[in-house]
């Protein structure tokens, strides 16, 4: 999921916005749960985050200190951040209902490949498997896109509910096997091969890999469009500083030579500013209280 390299876009920027004035250096403490890293290669993101940290510098003679907090515990994170609070915490937006009950989070931005911040799924069998509808899909094997760490993903808790309305069973009673995969193409060509009967993917990947393989375009067919979700965002604290000034820098990095060249290589589309009432229909899909636990960051 490409929203995840927002935040290091963001480490990016943070660092910069950190130090306004040229002779008063600061610190500028963020959090991220190591969820947000999921598919992408730590390495390559650092390295391409200097160079624009370099260029930037360089442009702006600033200087600045920046110091990066990274959690795989939701209760660590919220311990380190009441003895030395954090301005910036960057979170799956599954996270972010965990925590927003104990700190106070505003969410503010949100990345997306297409012309809006939200994400949809939908899912996927071949047209010539005999499922037409989603009473079919009982005791079919299903492949679900996920990071397998996370243990109430967003697909995960689209299965439940879909199995809770069509069959009033969970998800390993109504299907014979139901398996995370960490990439989208591995889930649809499972289906496409027939090894399994149907996938939840992102509807962007479905429509990315379709479109480069006519082949599974043609075999394949969308039984169900989920509605749209925030899938990772940044949220301030009440700890944070330059906030206007932050956003500005974020939301328009797309204006500037750098911002472009990074947005293009980790296929960004926009930075969207967001709201809370952005993020309803998550709160919607997660509103069974117990699947909002600390397990979200395990």
């Amino acid at each position: 999921m490409n929203f995840r390299i927002l935040f290091y876009t963001l480490i990016m920027f943070t660092s910069i916005c950190a130090q306004i004035e040229k002779d008063s250096k600061k610190t500028f403490r963020f959090a991220i749960s190591d969820q947000v890293l999921f598919e992408i290669n730590v390495n390559d993101a650092k390295m391409a985050l200097t160079f624009l940290v370099d260029k930037y510098v360089e442009s702006e003679e600033i200087d600045y200190n920046s110091e990066m907090n990274m959690f795989s515990d939701l209760d660590k994170l919220i311990l380190n951040h009441s003895e030395k609070p954090f301005e910036i915490i960057f979170l799956l937006s599954s996270q972010y209902l965990y925590l927003r009950n104990k700190i106070e989070l505003t969410p503010f931005v949100a990345s997306s490949r297409r012309d809006n911040p939200f994400t949809s799924y939908v899912i996927v069998v071949k047209k010539d498997s005999g499922v037409n509808n989603l009473k079919d899909l009982l005791s079919k094997k299903v492949d679900y896109y996920s990071n397998p760490k996370l243990e109430f993903s967003i697909t995960l808790k689209l299965l439940k509910r879909l199995c809770d309305i069509e069959f009033n069973k969970p998800p390993d009673k109504a299907f014979t096997t139901i398996e995370p995969r960490e990439n989208a193409q591995t889930a649809l060509l499972n289906v496409f091969f027939e090894k399994i009967d149907v996938c939840l993917i992102e509807k962007y990947h479905y429509e990315i890999i379709s479109e480069l393989n006519p082949q599974i375009k043609k075999q394949t067919k969308v039984l169900y469009e989920s509605e749209e979700f925030i899938t990772g965002l940044a949220c301030f604290t009440p700890y944070s500083r330059e906030k206007e000034l932050f956003l500005e820098k974020t939301v328009t990095m797309h204006e500037t030579v750098y911002g472009k060249q990074f947005m293009d290589v980790f296929k960004i589309g926009r930075v969207f500013r967001i709201t809370k009432e952005d993020l309803k229909t998550l709160e919607v899909l997660f509103e069974d209280s117990k699947l909002i636990s600390n397990k979200l960051a395990k």
